[in-house]
């Protein structure tokens, strides 16, 4: 990533895989966004699933487990593959 838009000026998108499971259904879900950054797509993530373990990939880097805590605070942690 460049980091900003050049005709613009604004943060360059990135795709974001995000994949987990809503409260109120038994289905995993997955759904790909564009967002600015990682924090863009916890939020999306938030809105999204709500509370609960989400795993989140960004194309251009590593993966990561996402845990939303039920006060709206989240945690991440990067997954290794050897």
């Amino acid at each position: 990533m460049t980091g900003r838009d050049r005709a613009s000026g604004k943060p360059e998108a990135a795709s974001f895989r995000l994949r987990g499971r809503r409260a109120d259904s038994a289905t995993d879900e997955e759904i790909v966004c564009e967002a600015a950054d990682i924090v863009e797509a916890v939020g999306i993530a938030n809105r999204h699933f709500g509370a609960g373990d989400v795993e989140l990939r960004c194309w251009r880097g590593r993966d990561y487990e996402l845990r939303i805590h039920a006060d709206k605070s989240w945690s991440l942690k990067p997954t290794y593959k050897l």
